[in-house]
This record gives structure tokens, C-alpha cells and sequence, in this order.
């Protein structure tokens, strides 16, 4: 009798280590997060780890504390995601994960300054006459 009862013991043990976490996801890694926001829209891309379907976006104030957008953003098949949210220009803070969940990637955003827009977009020359 001890024989049956250790051998379904096993049996039990073995099925619960195999079939329970059948139908389980497991989330993948963001690997870069990009963000900008010029005119009133925020642009958030970056890459996410392979097999990611779709990634969720979030938008919150500077301190983090209060959600202001939420977005989500298919997953290429070469493994990038790029959304839009329009939200007046000022300083954010964005968060995306792996829509099945895992750990947050994070990012500050704020608009450039006019140091930095002229860093990326220089004045044409003077040259050329009237």
C-alpha cells in the first residue's frame, strides 16, 4: 500500500510540475526606449526582446505620480515598437513593459531647448545675394 501511495504521490507531482504553468506567459524585456516630445506630441520607440507581441505605454506626470496616458504598440517583426500621444509640451515621465507584463523601462521626457534644437537643426549659411 505505501508503494501506491508514494508512486501516486510522484505521478501527482510530476503532472503539477508539467501542466501547471501550461497557458502561462512569460513576459520579454524592453531593450531600449526612446522618447521626444515636440509640438505637443510625445514619440516613444525603441526595441523590445524577441517574441514580444506588443507593448503597453504609459505617461505620467514629471513626479511619476499621476497617470496622464495610457497606449499600446504592436512589436515589429524586427523587434520595434514606435506610438504617438498627444499631450502638451512639458516634462513626462514614461514607462513601457512588455504587454504581458515584466519590468518597466523608463525615461524622462522634456521638450529641447533652444541650445539643443540649434545643435540639431544648425542656420543655413549666409551666403547667396538678394
Amino acid at each position: 500500500m505505501k508503494k501506491i501511495v508514494c508512486s501516486l504521490a510522484i505521478f501527482v507531482t510530476l503532472a503539477i510540475a508539467a501542466f501547471g504553468t501550461a497557458g502561462r506567459t512569460i513576459a520579454k524585456d524592453i531593450k531600449t526606449l526612446n522618447a521626444e516630445i515636440a509640438d505637443g506630441t510625445i514619440s516613444i520607440s525603441g526595441t523590445a526582446e524577441a517574441g514580444t507581441l506588443a507593448v503597453a505605454i504609459l505617461v505620467y506626470d514629471e513626479a511619476g505620480s499621476e497617470l496622464l496616458a495610457m497606449e499600446t504598440a504592436s512589436v515589429s517583426d524586427e523587434n520595434l515598437y514606435y506610438a504617438e500621444i498627444s499631450l502638451a509640451d512639458g516634462t513626462y515621465l514614461g514607462k513601457v513593459a512588455d504587454y504581458d507584463g515584466g519590468d518597466y523601462k523608463t525615461a524622462t521626457v522634456s521638450p529641447a531647448t533652444e541650445e539643443e534644437e540649434e545643435k540639431v537643426l544648425p542656420a543655413a549659411p549666409n551666403s547667396g545675394t538678394i
